[in-house]
């Protein structure tokens, strides 16, 4: 028979998969459908180089010496994971910013269903010495939206910086992007008669 350790992974691991054999050697491996990266003769194969799908491993041991074919399989899961690229904004004071990977980035953003985002701690303020206020400044888990109002008091324009955390609704984890939101400052008249 043959198993693996764990039958689902990320397409973001990296690492060779064994396969465990119990009973005879010299057997070949294939896969249905194909996207699977899989060794043939070892079995092994790397969920980075391979498709998201659902396979069908088999191994298949040749008739000899008057016994018949042998054969077993196991099923293994490959799993997209979130890819977002990072994304520069312009607001004007005390309004909301909103960024859609999938509609901003068509072509490069991978966004699996179910997709949340998460960051954890305040963004970062340049320059440092303004205060920002609003939604925007409140650190925020499982958002399903990558929104929030943001608002200051500088005559001039302030950066706001986001380190955000994708998490598939799959359970992959992606590499972190940032956001960065330039919040431009309200305008300043003053009306004589």
């Amino acid at each position: 028979s043959i198993n693996y350790s764990n039958q689902t992974y990320c397409n973001s691991i990296t690492t060779i998969q064994s396969v465990n054999l119990v009973g005879t050697p010299g057997g070949v491996y294939t896969v249905s459908p194909l996207g699977l990266s899989i060794n043939a003769t070892s079995g092994t194969y790397t969920p980075s180089t391979s498709t998201p799908n659902t396979y069908v491993v088999t191994y298949t041991i040749a008739a000899a010496g008057g016994c018949p074919v042998v054969k077993d399989t196991e099923t293994v899961v490959i799993y997209q994971t979130p890819v977002i690229p990072n994304k520069d904004t312009i607001i004007c004071n005390n309004q909301l910013f909103l960024y859609t990977p999938q509609l901003t980035f068509p072509a490069t953003a991978v966004v699996p269903a179910g997709t949340t985002y998460s960051w954890t701690s305040a963004p970062v303020i340049t320059p440092a010495s303004v205060t920002v206020t609003g939604s925007g400044m409140v650190p925020l888990s499982n958002s399903t939206t990558i929104t929030g109002l943001l608002s200051h008091a500088d005559p001039n324009p302030v950066d706001v910086l986001y380190t955000i955390t994708p998490t598939a609704g799959n359970g992959c984890i992606g590499n972190n992007f940032t956001v960065k939101v330039t919040v431009n400052s309200s305008p300043a008249f003053t009306i004589t008669p």
